[in-house]
This record gives C-alpha cells, structure tokens and sequence, in this order.
C-alpha cells in the first residue's frame, strides 16, 4: 500500500514538472532551444525531492569507505567468550543527510581487554522520506542507507565468538 502511495506521490510530481517546465517555455519560439529548455527544466525540477538523497549517497559511500571498519586481531578474537559494551551513537555534522554511526565493542570477561570494536552507520532519508515517514521509517528511496554491519555476522559465526550478554 505504502509502494501505492509513493508512486501516486511521484506521478502527481511529474505532472506538476511537466506543468511548470512547459509553463517556463511557452515564450521561447525557437523549436530546438524550446525542447532543450523545456527538457532541462522538467528534469531539474522533477529531480528536485530527491537531490538531497543523491548528494547524500556520495557523501555516505565516502564516509562509509572510512569509517565503517572493524578493529580486531584473528588470532585473539576466534572462540573466544566476550562482553559486549554500551554503543556508542555519534551523528556526523556537515552532511546533507542525517548520519549515524554505531559503534560496538566487546571486551574480553576475564582482562577487561576490548578484543573487538566495528561501526554500523545508517542513514536516514532525504527530506521527502522524512516528510511522507511511511511506518515511522525514513530511510532514503534512492539508496540502501545502512554500511558495515557484516562485521557482526563474521565475528559470531565464522569465528565463532560468543557473546556472554
């Protein structure tokens, strides 16, 4: 229902641009010039709801390429036992979207040694997610808004880490 919603959204946009743009051009009587303004127009107006999302995933993927890592030694983390510490949530400043990250670490029961510590970040949406807010979810519609959370998986699975928690 909600994918219902969205397209109904994006389809009354797209009249709208098209309205606007031949609205613009209706006094240009050069044919090529009027078909290039008017297709210049519409496209820079219909991608309006959502440049803030495309700023953001650049953003986001150079981010994620340097702060989604996971600090851990093979060697001393594989079966181990651990505990895991509370998380630490940091929101970045000076990006156009809202972005978080997340950072776990476990430490080790007996020295208190934190043995392992990865950052999830997440992403929320553009300001047309926040604005529609389907089920009080606003990731973004142009990008998966979420990095690094693999980490996870690898430490309890494939080197069989156990958490104590």
């Amino acid at each position: 229902m909600t994918g219902l919603f969205l397209i109904f959204i994006l389809a009354l946009w797209f009249l709208f641009a098209r309205a606007i743009s031949r609205f613009i051009t209706k006094n240009i009587s050069n044919f090529p010039l009027k078909a290039l303004t008017k297709t210049v127009v519409f496209i820079l107006i219909f991608v309006c709801p959502f440049a803030d999302e495309i700023i953001g995933r650049v953003q986001f993927r150079e981010i994620c390429a340097t702060d989604a890592v996971a600090v851990y030694d093979e060697v001393k983390v594989r079966g181990k036992s651990v505990i895991s510490k509370p998380g630490i949530l940091t929101k970045y400043t000076n990006t156009i979207l809202p972005i978080y990250k997340d950072t776990w670490s476990y430490e080790d029961p007996i020295s208190h040694e934190e043995i392992i510590s990865f950052s999830v970040l997440h992403a929320d949406g553009g300001w047309l997610s926040r604005l529609i807010n389907f089920n009080s979810i606003h990731r973004p519609y142009t990008f998966h808004g979420v990095c690094g959370g693999q980490y996870r998986e690898y430490f309890f699975q494939n080197l069989r880490v156990k958490d104590l928690n």
